[in-house]
């Protein structure tokens, strides 16, 4: 049997300068990726009094769980997606899937983590700020986004009256609401103490242009699949 890593090469087709340019975009959004996904967890950890406080491992996880999980996870379909371009579409679903369902049970953790240290304080109370409610919001959407992302992957098992294509957009649009208002929740939160107060203004505000540019970046595939689905269902 051959795998699909081991077939041979086929003559490519000549690499436009519009297809290049979104290359080299690709490239520099998983590096801005990886600088504020580090810069993050640094913060967090290195000025941390106790690696084992509920808050740090709160902030840690549901931040990971947006970027760089949730961030990698929606631009998998990305035809200018150099990790994947070669990868077949249906191997693309399976990596998909499990980066998405990973970032879901990460995030699904550092939410558990944080009501659980709020029943510990009897003054506390449970998703009142903004920020709280934006995460529950987004945790809730990336929920029902992983199952009917389960169903768009077998639409055989469907009734015949509910169009494959339906379930598809289903599945994008809670997934992207989820993970913008995620991002939303996150962006509330950028200039509390346990990040601001560990760096210089300059890097906040470039902290704030770069989770920007991630969100734009990573979803721009996405909408567009968004767009086609619906001309699909609508007049086809």
């Amino acid at each position: 049997m051959t795998l699909w890593f081991e077939k041979k090469p086929q003559k490519s087709e000549p690499v436009s300068l519009v297809q290049r340019s979104l290359y080299v975009c690709n490239i520099v959004f998983y590096q801005i990726v990886g600088i504020i996904g580090v810069l993050f967890l640094w913060v967090f950890f290195n000025n941390a009094s106790n690696f084992t406080s509920l808050f740090l491992w709160h902030v840690s996880l549901s931040t990971a769980a947006y970027i760089p999980l949730m961030a990698i996870a929606v631009i998998v379909f990305s035809d200018y997606n150099l990790w994947t371009i070669n990868i077949p579409r249906t191997k693309r679903y399976v990596i998909h899937g499990v980066l998405f369902g990973f970032s879901v049970a990460v995030l699904t953790a550092g939410i558990f983590i944080e009501t659980h240290r709020k029943r510990q304080q009897s003054n506390s109370t449970h998703f009142k700020s903004s920020h709280a409610i934006l995460g529950l919001v987004s945790w809730l959407l990336c929920v029902i986004s992983l199952f009917t992302g389960l169903l768009a992957a077998n639409t055989s098992a469907l009734p015949g009256w509910i169009r494959p294509v339906f379930i598809k957009f289903v599945h994008n649009f809670f997934g992207c609401a989820g993970y913008v208002i995620g991002i939303a929740s996150l962006w509330l939160k950028i200039d509390s103490n346990i990040y601001f107060s560990f760096i210089s203004e300059n890097a906040l505000s470039a902290t704030y242009w770069l989770v920007v540019i991630i969100t734009v970046w990573s979803l721009l595939a996405a909408l567009r699949s968004m767009f086609d689905q619906l001309k699909t269902l609508f007049y086809v």
